[in-house]
């Protein structure tokens, strides 16, 4: 039978790795500045905290859309879904 707190702890540890990549591909953004919006996330993610990182995302969506390596990010680790109409 596994263990609930392992496997709790294993998905904690996903959601950190997931915030220091995005951590360092916000960093190389505005000459080295970070984008600002993005930095809220991360600082969820990195507590493991994956709801409030998705509601700061939610929350923001419209800033981070303007830098697509970070939009795409957001997509492709399930922190954002694709708006209706969105390609």
């Amino acid at each position: 039978m596994e263990d609930p707190n392992k496997n709790e702890q294993l998905e904690k540890e996903r959601i950190i790795k997931i915030g220091e990549e995005l951590n360092a591909l916000q960093a190389v953004e505005n000459d080295g500045r970070g984008v600002g919006c993005v930095q809220g996330v991360v600082t969820y993610l990195k507590m493991g905290d994956l709801e409030k990182a998705k509601t700061w995302v939610d929350t923001d969506s419209d800033k981070m859309r303007n830098y697509d390596a970070i939009y795409a990010f957001l997509l492709k680790n399930g922190l954002r879904e694709k708006d209706s109409g969105e390609v």
